[in-house]
């Protein structure tokens, strides 16, 4: 069993990757600011799993951090937000998980790092280049952790990029609910089946946010070895893209490195 806390851990996808530590036997630490979440979630999550998240306090022994604000247009209104709470936040995380010696960390990225597609579909070794201020600090922090991962080989991390993921957990309980209007599309559709009066809005014969491509799916959660950031950056600091490609999804459960997303 391993303690481990997951910052950002009531969102959308930090509380199915709690879910998915909690059934595995992990001791769980939530930090969440809920800026752009619910307390309600991690309630929920106790609901699923029978077992309660620890919120804030507590020891762990690795971290998967998701804290970040993430919406593409609001980074280019607000530069400065975006680099402060994404970027300076991660550094005083490592600073704080070295002075605990806690080195294991799973890192939530984006596809964005990506930039505009050379090719498709994306895999981990196409170029790396940003088009906004949310991407920049996505970049820059892997830049940071492998910088890290170099200067000290004890440190173990993983990073994971994907778009957009979809869905929400099979009990119904927990889903993506996020605070003001949502940046994609499928929130919205998600809200239209459940019966919310929310409408995306149309501009002439397209929809204004049709950002719905390269979805991680979230049912690909189990099987062996998933929910655990146990072999996570081994030898190095790796990324890995999840998207809707199985060779991605079934190599990292087989090597154990299969957090929630």
């Amino acid at each position: 069993m391993t303690a481990i806390l997951v910052t950002g851990g009531a969102d959308y996808i930090g509380s199915h990757t709690c879910v998915e530590l909690l059934n595995a036997g992990h001791e769980v630490t939530v930090f969440d600011n809920f800026c752009n979440s619910q307390p309600e979630a991690l309630a929920r999550v106790e609901r699923i799993t029978g077992k309660k998240p620890t919120r804030v306090q507590g020891a762990a022994t690795a971290v998967i951090h998701f804290a970040g604000l993430k919406a593409v247009g609001e980074s280019v209104a607000q530069p400065l937000a975006y680099y402060d709470n994404n970027m300076v936040g991660t550094l005083r995380l490592q600073e704080a998980m070295a002075a605990c010696n806690v080195k294991t960390l799973v890192f939530s990225s984006s596809a964005t790092v990506y930039g505009n597609p050379q090719r498709l579909p994306l895999t981990e070794d196409h170029p790396l280049s940003i088009t906004n201020p949310y991407g920049q600090t996505k970049l820059v922090i892997e830049e940071m952790l492998r910088d890290l991962q170099r200067s000290d080989a004890s440190w173990r991390m993983g990073i994971l990029r994907y778009f957009n993921p979809v869905g929400a957990h099979a009990s119904g309980l927990i889903g993506e609910d996020p605070q003001g209007t949502p940046n994609n599309l499928l929130p919205f559709v998600a809200q239209v089946a459940i019966g919310s009066p929310r409408r995306p809005e149309r501009v002439g014969r397209r929809l204004r946010h049709p950002r719905w491509h390269w979805g991680a799916r979230l049912h690909s959660c189990g099987g062996p070895g998933a929910g655990s950031p146990q072999g996570a950056g081994t030898t190095a600091t790796a990324g890995w893209q999840l998207g809707s490609q199985p060779r991605h999804r079934h190599r990292l459960q087989r090597a154990g490195h299969g957090a929630c997303l």
